[in-house]
């Protein structure tokens, strides 16, 4: 098995557009690295609001790869997507974003990378095993909806913003000679979310059974469309009576720090300590494989349900939200072997 890399077509920014790629389907696809820039001016007169976090990334509010024209594979927006590859490979991917503030700007640059997983990150025993098989689809597209301008800044914002060569650039990492053999399994990822309109000790995301396996669960708490700490503070994960998880929001984080060895330092604080580090603002992964071995994912087929239950603090004003980002594998079956003479 030998790798292969290629530059693909850009793509232009279309504000509240969709557009679509088609993807290469030679060879089994590992990941696409995705790379967004161009450059953002804001206008004189604006009196309030600031960026939103990883604030180029909101010109994407889409990513999707489908296959034969109605199968979603991936479907995840550009922010989250950012910031889960940092936490898979334990640094962030380069990013150049709006200063804080809303003072006039003039074509600032604005840049963020983000990489699209369908083989799995470092330190997974077999990473290869959920390549996508892209020489057996009959079409595969990378399908982008892109936001507007003033989406890179908050809901406080009261300006005008506009952004110029603005594109998505993409490249591949690919795999040739794949044995004839190989067992390709699918690496899904998609969105839930459900909005948050009074504090609850038991706000639930039901039916999360589908037959398939789960690798993990990132879930995201927004306020205000901002990633917040004031909205979550337990989740269990359950199936009856039998619990496969029930944590601390806040202890979760911690222990998501230490696993990605990602680090967020807050320097010069407002008690003048050199750094406060810190935790990933809005983030929780639940990892059901710790070790890296798919085999170790949960499945959902023998379980008569599988839900969330969450805590919850009421919004008090804000309009707030949990997303629910799983990593569903789709296990290929298992070919027979050949009939001994």
């Amino acid at each position: 098995m030998q790798s292969f890399r290629r530059k693909l077509a850009p793509i232009d920014f279309a504000a509240n557009q969709v557009r679509s790629l088609e993807l290469p389907r030679n060879y089994a696809l590992r990941h696409l690295d995705l790379w967004l820039d161009g450059t953002a001016t804001i206008a004189a007169a604006a009196t309030a609001g600031t960026p939103r976090d990883s604030s180029p990334a909101q010109l994407i509010k889409r990513i999707e790869i489908i296959r034969d024209g109605s199968e979603t594979i991936k479907a995840i927006d550009f922010e989250t997507l950012h910031r889960l590859t940092q936490r898979r490979y334990g640094v962030r991917p380069r990013i150049d974003s709006l200063p804080s503030g809303f003072a006039q700007i003039t074509a600032e640059p604005v840049e963020c990378h983000a990489r699209l997983n369908f083989a799995m990150w470092p330190g997974h025993f077999r990473p290869m095993d959920t390549m996508l098989d892209a020489s057996r689809a009959v079409t595969l597209h990378l399908q982008v909806t892109f936001g507007a301008a003033a989406d890179i800044m908050d809901d406080a914002f009261d300006g005008t913003v506009t952004v110029a060569s603005v594109q998505l650039k993409t490249q591949t990492l690919e795999a040739m000679e794949v044995p004839a053999d190989w067992r390709f399994n699918d690496f899904k990822e998609h969105l839930l979310q459900k909005q948050v309109t009074a504090a609850a000790t038991e706000f639930t995301f039901p039916n999360l059974r589908n037959g398939n396996y789960y690798r993990g669960f990132t879930i995201v708490t927004r306020r205000n469309n901002v990633p917040s700490n004031s909205i979550l503070n337990e989740l269990t994960l359950k199936s009856g009576t039998k619990v496969f998880a029930k944590v601390e929001a806040e202890h979760l984080q911690f222990s998501n720090r230490l696993d990605s060895q990602v680090e967020f330092p807050v320097a010069n604080d407002s008690v003048n300590r050199v750094y406060l580090e810190n935790v990933a603002t809005g983030y929780y992964y639940l990892d059901l494989c710790p070790d890296g071995r798919l085999m170790e994912s949960l499945a959902t087929a023998p379980l008569s349900s599988l839900e969330f239950v969450m805590d919850v603090n009421a919004p008090g004003g804000n309009t707030d939200y949990v997303y629910i980002y799983p990593e569903e594998l789709v296990l290929a079956p298992i070919k027979a072997s050949a009939a001994k003479v």
